[in-house]
């Protein structure tokens, strides 16, 4: 298992996985910007959507937090 995880490290460092990373998360907070007008959210249960809603509210500020220190890294490479 530890193999893995510095393999992981390697390719984060050397091969351009933090631009990777990076990408995902601005692709993923966009999706959860737009989540509510989503058509799978719209015929979904009441309860379900607000929680939904509820926990890309939550998770935006965390990704706006952590993009910058991938940002940082990408600039060492």
């Amino acid at each position: 298992m530890a193999d893995r995880i510095w393999l992981g490290g390697i390719y984060l460092k050397e091969e351009g996985g933090y631009k990777i990373i990076l990408k995902s998360l601005n692709h993923y907070k966009r999706r959860l910007s737009t989540l509510s007008e989503s058509p799978e959210l719209k015929g979904a249960a009441g309860m379900f959507a607000s929680v939904l809603q509820q926990q890309a509210a939550k998770t935006i500020p965390e990704i706006d937090v952590t993009a910058p220190i991938f940002e940082a890294q990408c600039a060492f490479m």
